[in-house]
């Protein structure tokens, strides 16, 4: 299996699974493998987070805006940590095999992997209110005008806040969530109902890699 997409772009669900195991087999291998149970440990907390998040959004009751938005930010910073150790620990280890790779799940580098750098595309960022506390954020390409993505863009990274002024830069959003596609739906509470929503993106490659920041929209949540 070569590597040809971003191995961690998968389902909710699968994301669990898939981590579960590179978590599980790494323990019953470290002595073999070289790895320090240190380094397996550091981001357990983040996976039990995410597993548990994810767990309960199955639950009908608890399919809400706010717990929605704890599994994204869950999901995010799982994903960060876990890719460093897969990346750092696993395919640049010298005691794991191709075969390792593949037991636990995830694909085995091409042996000439074609580089592609961050994107250098832009954004232009539309937003609007499309329904009760409801915002349909838009990510178009400023030089087509359209929502399909430039070639040098794997996604699109959405980062938005509810807060009372501008942040100085997109960086100061304290959320962010990560899509294939170039709309995204932003459900809000009605205790929300009102509040102003801040919101930029840009477009990333597969390695998350990102280009340039959008503009920053604001918008009222109707």
């Amino acid at each position: 299996m070569v590597m040809n997409r971003d191995y961690l772009a998968i389902s909710d669900e699968k994301l669990v699974d898939l981590l579960t195991v590179v978590h599980d087999t790494v323990e019953k291998n470290l002595v073999a493998w070289g790895i320090q149970a240190f380094e397996l440990t550091e981001w357990e907390p983040e996976l039990a987070a995410f597993t548990a998040a994810v767990n309960k959004l199955k639950e009908p009751e608890n399919r809400s805006p706010v717990n929605t938005r704890i599994k994204n930010d869950a999901r995010n910073a799982l994903e960060a940590k876990a890719r460093n150790f897969i990346q750092g620990r696993l395919y640049h280890n010298s005691k794991i095999t191709p075969a390792d790779l593949v037991s636990v799940g995830l694909p085995v580098h091409d042996t000439h992997p074609t580089h592609h750098p961050a994107p250098k595309s832009w954004v232009a960022l539309s937003g609007r209110p499309t329904n009760n506390r409801q915002h349909t954020v838009s990510a178009l390409d400023q030089k087509t005008g359209t929502k399909t993505k430039p070639d040098d863009a794997y996604g699109v990274k959405y980062a938005y806040e509810i807060r009372e002024t501008a942040p100085e830069s997109p960086e100061d959003l304290r959320h962010s969530l990560f899509s294939r596609k170039t709309t995204h739906v932003f459900d809000y509470d009605e205790k929300e109902k009102g509040k102003k929503v801040f919101y930029a993106a840009r477009y990333e490659n597969a390695k998350g890699e990102g280009g340039p920041w959008s503009e920053i929209v604001e918008l009222i949540i109707p």
